[in-house]
């Protein structure tokens, strides 16, 4: 799940990727130990396109682009991001590269996620997820406004060539299964989770 809002999101930022980029499924160490990445097949692919990379979840190939992202940005990038996202669940320095993968030291909450993603559809701006958009209370005639709080964290042109690679993905559904409409949907619309709750005082 986290692989293309955290890998694929920040090499398409960082990295000039197309969405025609090819990458290597093959025998991948996690940087600096001698642990082996596991795919969940046990087995490798050899060249890929992306979106078959995304599509058939390779791990080798998300931790593999966290490492050139990290080569080109520094670990503290990829916290900064994270962090930007509130996909940050630790301090800075425990951060990993398991991280790619979605192994995060505590977890992150559905909310969380969905809003990272909804960041995607929104075009790289990232909007702090509210469940109140605004109280009004009625025997005072009175409202109190809650701000959605925004930040671009992706450039246009980033979000727009990971949504198209994405949007293959689910057309192209490789694992076969259902359902797909939904997540195409997802990336052609701008998504609100904010719900107007009225509470009467």
């Amino acid at each position: 799940t986290i692989k293309p809002i955290l890998s694929y999101a920040l090499a398409y930022e960082h990295l000039d990727w197309s969405d025609q980029h090819k990458v290597v499924d093959e025998p991948t160490l996690y940087p600096n130990t001698n642990q082996q990445v596991h795919n969940v097949d046990q087995n490798y692919m050899g060249e890929l396109m992306i979106d078959e990379a995304i599509g058939y979840s390779r791990n080798t190939i998300a931790v593999q682009t966290l490492q050139e992202v990290v080569q080109h940005i520094g670990m503290n990038g990829v916290t900064d991001y994270l962090n930007q996202i509130q996909l940050l669940d630790t301090q800075p320095e425990d951060v990993s590269y398991a991280y790619a993968l979605g192994a995060f030291h505590y977890g992150v909450s559905p909310t969380q996620l969905a809003a990272a993603y909804a960041m995607l559809a929104n075009q790289g701006i990232y909007k702090t997820p509210l469940a109140v958009k605004k109280i009004v209370l009625l025997n005072e005639d009175k409202e109190i406004q809650f701000d959605i709080q925004n930040q671009r964290v992706l450039q246009e042109d980033s979000v727009y060539l990971l949504n198209s690679v994405m949007e293959n993905v689910m057309k192209k559904n490789f694992w076969k299964q259902e359902p797909r409409v939904l997540i195409v949907n997802f990336l052609k619309n701008t998504i609100i989770l904010q719900m107007p709750i009225k509470i009467v005082g």
